[in-house]
């Protein structure tokens, strides 16, 4: 009985120590965003734009696809990934949302405005760098350990992957307009650049345009052979690179997705459906400029409006990252390709009705096949 008292004195102190304990983040594996992978495992939602999925986060991060692929900067993933699925782990606060550092940002937008002022593009006021914390005054923020995305003026702050120290709420990203105004401080001791940054974007309005369409990088990029028994081994060019707009390291990974549209490529829904999957997901490397050629937005509508049909058919979708309005128009880019028109006047911009080529081939072959049906039965009746 003694016995039986003690052990049932040992679960009640065992229950008392387990409610003391602090309650743990819920996260998340994060496997639904190809552009994220290999930065880090977990996350957690909703993020600052209110997405409550992997899914709905990436239909946003996907419009940034374009500009990935230029090489602006090799940190680009991790500032947009650290916003839209913020870093989490189990062992930190429940309350606690870890934002991009500001350095980090600043190191972003200086490396990759330029070309979106080339190209009279906005850079989105949701990402301006004056909401994010700097690494000198907020607890927890998330950015490379790389002494180049560091302001040389300000040799505090420290370079380490996650700076941690006793938290405050008041440095979540959710918070981030008294990080805003606790941070000014820190902002006036940035660099001139850094500073005009922020003012220009105390003037912007609420609305921004997306980014897009995106110049060739100004660094020659690593190309690679696509190999010959690829999807894309006879599209017209035989060299790529990786990662691509969507993250993809390695043509394996590419062929892997693109396999599930083998039977729109066997319909020839458009001539062309080849050509705008391959220069997606695989485009064009050159060792001179431009660099990398995408696909041009006449060629992506065109394929589009070609195998609307087949697609709602079938109960199949193009990928949602292939958005048309962000690629370069062939008529203002040379970093774009329509791919072989010969045999599509949709894209040449010639009149005629859209797919009626690929229409009157699949009728010859029906005829063709119902003739020798047909004789086929005569012979042997």
């Amino acid at each position: 009985m003694k016995e039986l008292s003690l052990s049932f004195l040992s679960f009640l102190l065992a229950l008392t120590a387990a409610s003391d304990l602090p309650q743990l983040k819920t996260c998340e594996e994060l496997t639904q965003v190809p552009m994220c992978k290999g930065l880090y495992n977990r996350t957690s939602l909703p993020n600052p734009r209110g997405h409550q999925t992997q899914e709905e986060a990436n239909t946003e991060l996907v419009e940034f696809s374009p500009l990935v692929s230029s090489n602006c900067t090799q940190y680009l993933r991790h500032f947009l990934c650290s916003y839209y699925l913020p870093l989490c782990e189990v062992y930190l606060p429940p309350e606690l949302t870890v934002p991009p550092c500001r350095e980090l940002c600043v190191h972003v937008y200086l490396s990759c405005n330029e070309l979106l002022v080339k190209y009279n593009m906005e850079w989105p006021q949701h990402l301006s760098c004056d909401l994010f914390p700097a690494k000198s005054s907020t607890p927890w923020c998330f950015g490379p350990d790389d002494p180049q995305i560091l302001d040389p003026q300000d040799p505090v702050i420290s370079s380490s992957m996650m700076v941690s120290a006793n938290l405050s709420p008041t440095h979540t990203l959710s918070h981030s307009q008294s990080n805003t105004q606790e941070g000014s401080h820190s902002t006036q001791s940035q660099s001139p650049q850094t500073h005009s940054h922020t003012a220009h974007h105390q003037s912007q309005s609420s609305s921004s345009r997306p980014i897009g369409p995106t110049p060739p990088p100004s660094v020659p990029p690593v190309c690679t052979s696509i190999p010959e028994d690829s999807f894309c081994q006879d599209v017209g060019y035989t060299k790529t690179t990786f990662p691509n707009a969507m993250g993809q390291e390695t043509a394996d990974e590419v062929e892997y997705e693109l396999n599930n549209f083998a039977l729109l490529t066997y319909m020839q829904c458009s001539p062309n459906i080849t050509d705008l999957l391959c220069y997606y997901y695989m485009p064009e490397c050159r060792d001179e400029p431009p660099y990398i050629i995408q696909p041009c937005r006449e060629l992506c509508e065109s394929v589009k409006d070609q195998c609307s049909q087949a697609l709602k058919k079938y109960n199949m979708e193009l990928p949602t990252n292939i958005n048309c309005d962000i690629l370069p128009s062939s008529s203002s880019s040379r970093s774009c390709s329509n791919g072989d028109t010969r045999d599509n006047p949709t894209v040449r911009g010639e009149t005629g009705g859209v797919g009626s080529g690929s229409s009157k081939k699949l009728d010859m072959l029906l005829l063709i096949t119902l003739a020798l049906i047909c004789m086929i039965c005569a012979v042997l009746y």
